[in-house]
């Protein structure tokens, strides 16, 4: 409920009280519900994104022959050599 609404409810004969309860009944306003549910949301899938990642990477292992040949290939590269 919007402090909008509350004006118009006041100004249309409902009594304040009628709103306090409603709001009181409802919690959260749809928006402010949606808002928080879209945010945990969000963090739910940067956690998930996160962990596959992790996991990924877990499984990409390289020798010390391997990581010692690529050296090598980008010197030689660099050095314009290749």
């Amino acid at each position: 409920m919007t402090d909008t609404q509350v004006v118009d409810d006041e100004s249309a004969g409902r009594p304040e009280e009628g709103v306090v309860q409603q709001r009181l009944v409802a919690g959260f306003s749809s928006d402010a519900l949606l808002h928080r549910m879209l945010a945990a949301a969000d963090a739910l899938t940067i956690a998930a994104v996160a962990v596959i990642v992790g996991v990924v990477a877990l499984f990409i292992t390289y020798t010390a022959d391997e990581v010692a040949a690529a050296q090598d290939t980008k010197e030689a590269l660099d050095a314009g050599e290749l």
